[in-house]
């Protein structure tokens, strides 16, 4: 079933938008309470900009990317991983 998802042509699955707090907590090497507060940090700067903010626990991902100078394909292995779990 691995090859059919790697042949051509195929979608792969579908890229989240956002990151989550277990997310912000891999990457950033935190507690919880702290990827909460960063999540709450990121949302409230998007609404500040006129910029889609994601429900409670939700934070865009390229905004958190840029706020942490974190390369983006560092913060989709994170994402990838976590869905594989």
């Amino acid at each position: 079933m691995q090859a059919l998802e790697k042949a051509s042509g195929v979608i792969g699955k579908p890229k989240r938008l956002f990151v989550t707090s277990n997310d912000v907590m891999k990457l950033l090497g935190c507690k919880k309470s702290y990827a909460s507060k960063v999540i709450q940090d990121i949302n409230a700067e998007a609404k500040q900009r006129g910029e889609h903010a994601f429900p409670a626990g939700k934070a865009n991902k390229y905004i958190f990317a840029k706020t942490f100078a974190l390369p983006m394909e560092d913060v989709e292995s994170v994402m990838v991983e976590e869905q594989e779990e």
